[in-house]
C-alpha cells in the first residue's frame, strides 16, 4: 500500500507532489535565512516565494518537455500544483507570519506573560510601560504598518508624509467590500 496516492501518470505526480516539495524548500529557505524576521518581511518572503514558484514551473516544464508529456494533463496538473503552492503560502504561512509578527493581541499576550514571569500582576499601566520599553506600543505598530504599506505599494512616502496609492485605494475598497459581505466593520 502506497503512502501517497499515485495519480494518472508521472508528470501529474511530479506536478502535485512537486508543489508540496517546492513549498517545503521555500519554508526551509525562509526559516534558515530568518527572512520573516527582516524589517520588510512580507516583501522579502513574497519575493522568495515568487522565485521558488518560478523555479517550480520551469523545472516542471523542462521535465514535461523531456518526457514528451506536454498536453492537457500536464497543464491541468500544473495549474493544480500552482494552486496548491500558492494556497499553502497565502492561507497558512503568510497569515501565520503576519499574525505572530504584527498582531497587537499576540504582543499583549507575550508581554503579559513576561510581566507574570517576573512575579508581577498584569495591569494596563504596567503593560503600557513594558510595551513601550520593547518598542511594541501602538505608535511602533503604526509606524511598522506604514513602512510595510510602502513596501507593498499601498502607500508612498516622502519622509514622514504618506499618501495612499491607487493600488492602496483599490485594496481598501476590496477589503471594505469583503467585510460588508460578512457583515463586519473595520477595527
Amino acid at each position: 500500500m502506497a503512502l501517497l496516492p499515485n495519480y494518472s501518470n508521472s508528470i501529474v505526480n511530479f506536478c502535485i507532489y512537486g508543489a508540496i516539495a517546492f513549498f517545503a524548500v521555500f519554508l526551509l529557505f525562509i526559516i534558515i535565512r530568518k527572512t520573516a524576521s527582516a524589517h520588510d518581511s512580507y516583501t522579502r518572503v513574497n519575493r522568495i516565494h515568487a522565485r521558488i514558484l518560478l523555479l517550480y514551473v520551469l523545472s516542471l516544464t523542462i521535465t514535461a518537455m523531456y518526457m514528451a508529456a506536454i498536453g492537457s494533463d500536464f497543464m491541468i496538473a500544473l495549474a493544480v500544483g500552482i494552486f496548491i503552492y500558492l494556497s499553502l503560502h497565502y492561507a497558512f504561512v503568510f497569515a501565520l507570519i503576519g499574525l505572530c509578527q504584527k498582531s497587537i493581541s499576540v504582543r499583549i499576550l507575550a508581554i503579559g506573560q513576561t510581566i507574570e514571569n517576573a512575579g508581577q500582576t498584569v495591569t494596563v499601566p504596567r503593560l503600557a510601560t513594558h510595551m513601550q520599553a520593547q518598542g511594541a506600543d501602538v505608535d511602533a505598530l503604526r509606524h511598522s504598518r506604514l513602512v510595510q504599506m510602502t513596501h507593498l505599494r499601498f502607500a508612498s512616502s516622502d519622509g514622514h508624509i504618506y499618501a495612499i496609492t491607487r493600488f492602496g485605494r483599490l485594496v481598501s475598497r476590496i477589503g471594505t467590500t469583503v467585510l460588508k459581505i460578512y457583515g463586519l466593520q473595520r477595527l
